[in-house]
């Protein structure tokens, strides 16, 4: 039997009306016997359809497994332990465990299905051969999805004033010696946010080929890449996926001076293509007086093509078809 270190620190931020709800917390991970592991547990937490999550860790964890367990918020039962994600010698893999009636988890996310609710959720770090004390961060966001509310660009732009963080580098994804770049929106953003936060040039290539998900068979794995950003940071900053609240959350982290990776769907103008099946870009600022949201769109054909400007109205439309799916970078 191995025994469970419980959360050293958690941090729970309610978020647009209970919709969404993100929660933080710090893992210690040490060898107990021979396996080292820890469970992060939130339960009579706001009802759920719907979880997402990323994780950082340091280098010398060579060896990383993640589960997951929902307690139903009707009949208060909870369910199995389900495996998430594997880390081992440098490679990700995901799962896939359809429970039945859409209930399950789906490499990135766990759904409650139809007209199931989850008020709980437990999450388990296990790190097999770890032979010295770690810490693992963890966020997970919560979301109700039916609750979802659009916002309308008349609202939420005034008193919003401008901002653009200069000196972003500029990656196009069609510029990088790739054989599948049509598929590196993902990586390409997230390799501007973390040259930009780091400051420290980072390879295109070089994360495309770390952040690639095995169980997915894709370079777009929401942990995935916020779990070698982590790495790269080496616990000077916190990278993490999250749905935000609305625009005035994301003004506000780049009130801060911080880019934010943004997932957009379906047709935008200005774009460099319809975007059907979901785009990643970064986003570098705001301007008030034109209402444009200023952007790194990694899709454009040349990286000195990358800066474009989208109309608010346009870009909120976008984002809201990922529900403000966010890519984001905080100081530990």
């Amino acid at each position: 039997m191995y025994k469970k270190l419980m959360v050293c620190m958690c941090l729970m931020t309610s978020l647009c009306g209970q919709w969404v709800s993100r929660y933080h917390s710090v893992l210690p991970l040490m060898n107990l016997t021979d396996k080292a592991q820890s469970i992060f547990e939130r339960t009579d937490i706001a009802p759920f359809s719907q979880l997402i999550w990323s994780f950082g860790a340091p280098d010398k964890i060579l060896n990383l497994e993640f589960y997951i367990q929902v307690r139903d918020a009707h009949t208060k039962q909870w369910g199995t332990w389900i495996k998430m994600l594997e880390y081992h010698q440098g490679k990700y893999t995901t799962f896939v465990n359809d429970l039945k009636g859409g209930q399950g988890y789906f490499h990135v996310r766990y759904e409650m299905g139809k007209n199931h609710r989850a008020d709980g959720f437990k999450i388990k770090a296990l790190a097999p051969d770890n032979k010295s004390f770690a810490l693992v961060y963890l966020t997970v966001t919560t979301s109700a999805v039916d609750l979802f509310q659009p916002e309308q660009a008349l609202k939420v732009a005034p008193g919003k004033r401008s901002i653009h963080l200069n000196k972003v580098s500029r990656i196009s994804q069609f510029k990088v010696d790739h054989p599948r770049n049509n598929e590196i929106c993902s990586p390409s953003t997230c390799t501007m946010l973390i040259n930009y936060v780091l400051k420290k040039p980072y390879n295109p290539l070089h994360v495309a080929q770390s952040v690639y998900d095995h169980g997915l068979a894709r370079y777009g794995s929401w942990p995935c890449n916020m779990a070698y950003a982590n790495q790269c940071a080496h616990g000077k900053f916190y990278f993490y996926v999250t749905r935000m609240s609305g625009f005035a959350e994301l003004h506000s982290v780049l009130a801060q001076g911080v880019p934010v990776g943004v997932s957009i769907t379906g047709p935008i103008t200005g774009g460099a293509t319809e975007y059907k099946s979901g785009h990643l870009i970064l986003i570098v600022g705001w301007d008030a007086r034109k209402k444009e949201i200023l952007c790194h769109d990694p899709a454009h054909d040349l990286n000195q093509s990358c800066p474009i400007r989208y109309k608010l109205a346009d870009f909120l439309s976008a984002w809201e078809k990922s529900r403000r799916l966010a890519y984001v970078a905080c100081q530990t």
